[in-house]
């Protein structure tokens, strides 16, 4: 699967089986984390298999120590993000990325 964000103009050289999707388009939805939003884009994430969602994190929302079964992999399109890791929540252990 490819992902554009090409104008419309191009989207008549999409390659099959490609599909373009502009910030417009995306569907928002409460996520599963209170004041979080999701934008599914492909696939499912209750679901066993890959899958590519947006993510709104309220600011200085906090992720409590957690951990998920599959790999994962973020892009940060704005503002910081403080991940620590471990079992347990200190602050003083966290990175900006």
């Amino acid at each position: 699967i490819s992902l554009s964000t090409a104008s419309a103009s191009a989207a008549d050289d999409l390659p099959d089986g490609a599909f373009r999707i502009t910030p417009g388009e995306l569907v928002w939805k409460p996520g599963r984390v209170p004041g979080h939003e999701i934008a599914p884009i492909v696939g499912d994430s209750t679901k066993p298999g890959p899958y590519v969602e947006q993510v709104k994190f309220p600011p200085n929302s906090i992720s409590q120590p957690h951990s998920h079964p599959e790999s994962r992999m973020y892009t940060i399109l704005s503002g910081t993000w403080y991940v620590g890791y471990g079992d347990t929540f200190d602050p003083a252990t966290l990175l900006s990325n």
